[in-house]
């Protein structure tokens, strides 16, 4: 659910004048005559029925020089890291859409131009509002495009789905927190990246990593389920933060508030999606919203991005029926509730140890959400850790997670 312009606004012009097209790498040109230390042999590796990977573009490359430069901006930590160059390419693949149907998407593969890679990170990006915000239409600048590339650049294999909705898929509407259309869209991008590998003559290598911060973490949370329990695939660990992981208690919880919250736009934006997947829901704005905003909401037909502050009244009380709040607090809108439910990410037991970050003054994705992700794997016997980042808000805790994820990429 966040942006990250402004995470990277201070350094957007660093990388912008470090891209080029390239030739293939040193690392596309090794063999898999043998297999190294830390791949998965051939007769080991997850069986797929046929490519999902389609079409890939020109690549692009994106100096490590100036990857460390841009780390040293944003953090006054001492970090010894080695960068290296990196070459970053649009991929096209096949996945599925909510009914089943095949479509193409899209999304971003980075990879070191000087070494094999030790390990496959799978980032999922936050919110974006507009198809200009994708992976694959983005360079090096305020995005987590940058994310990326600096992965990439501490020798791992880094894929960044676009999701459907945006990149080549923009012609249909983004299943924003939708559970089920996050893990098809990101798992096919894996196999994807496997079918690149494979097509270089390159070892797959066998550590799996996935990440995400807030609208990311949720994605790659539901992936890291979808993975152990509809495929052969091993996650090493995942590290997320900031996510919306309890949704039926973290709706609770908003529906119990009577204050202004500058992210309602972005909530009713969740609903739509939910109100309009669902059969059984499918009601108008009117069963929700008090007037004038459930016709000024309606006016705007499918919500693609947040609801405009000037449309709606951002205190709870003040914008949704008493009904329906009553409905949720009193767990008699059962409909409403099964769906909430079929998009929590927390009844089941992970194999792989998962990492949570929250900064403590988050009021957009409210901590609980990864407290009781914590709490619910760990009593299910899950590894899990939970790391709070202590008065950091939703938009201030990005840096410092994603600064962890680098470390920890680093020690392995």
């Amino acid at each position: 659910m966040l942006n990250l312009k402004n995470f990277l606004f201070l350094i957007a012009f660093g990388l912008f004048f470090s891209c080029s097209t390239d030739q293939p790498t040193v690392a596309e040109e090794q063999t898999n005559n043998s297999t190294s230390e830390g791949s998965i042999p051939m007769e080991m590796q997850p069986e797929t029925t046929n490519s999902t990977l389609l079409n890939v573009e020109e690549a692009v490359t994106h100096n490590g020089s100036l990857l460390q430069s841009i780390l040293n901006l944003i953090t006054t930590e001492e970090l010894n890291f080695t960068f290296e160059n990196v070459s970053s390419q649009k991929i096209i693949y096949q996945t599925q859409d909510l009914e089943g149907n095949l479509i193409e998407a899209s999304g971003v593969l980075f990879l070191s131009t000087t070494s094999a890679p030790k390990g496959i990170v799978s980032l999922q990006h936050s919110t974006i509002e507009s198809n200009e915000e994708a992976p694959s239409n983005s360079t090096v600048g305020a995005n987590e495009y940058t994310v990326g590339a600096l992965f990439a650049s501490l020798g791992y294999l880094t894929i960044m789905p676009d999701h459907i909705g945006y990149g080549i898929s923009n012609d249909q509407r983004h299943p924003y927190e939708l559970k089920d259309a996050y893990t098809n869209a990101t798992y096919d991008l894996l196999l994807a990246s496997h079918d690149f590998l494979s097509n270089k003559g390159m070892e797959i290598p066998e550590p799996l990593f996935l990440v995400g911060y807030s609208n990311g973490a949720y994605a790659s949370l539901a992936l890291h389920q979808f993975i152990e329990e509809e495929s052969a695939f091993e996650i090493t660990e995942t590290i997320v933060g900031a996510g919306a992981y309890d949704k039926t208690r973290f709706v609770k919880s908003l529906l119990s508030t009577d204050q202004d919250l500058d992210f309602l736009g972005t909530y009713l934006w969740v609903l739509d999606v939910y109100n309009k997947t669902y059969p059984n829901l499918n009601r108008p704005w009117n069963e929700y919203l008090q007037e004038p905003y459930a016709s000024q909401v309606t006016a705007l037909g499918d919500l693609s991005s947040s609801v405009p502050h000037e449309l709606i009244d951002l205190n709870v009380k003040n914008l949704f029926l008493d009904t329906f709040i009553k409905g949720i607090l009193e767990n008699t809108d059962e409909a409403f509730l099964n769906a909430l439910v079929d998009n929590d990410v927390l009844n089941w037991t992970p194999i792989a140890p998962i990492n949570l970050y929250h900064g403590t003054k988050d009021n957009f994705v409210f901590p609980l959400n990864s407290e009781n992700a914590f709490e619910q794997f760990q009593s299910n016997g899950a590894t899990v850790s939970y790391h709070p980042l202590e008065e950091e808000s939703h938009n201030s805790a990005a840096i410092p997670f994603f600064i962890e994820v680098l470390k920890r990429l680093q020690e392995l």
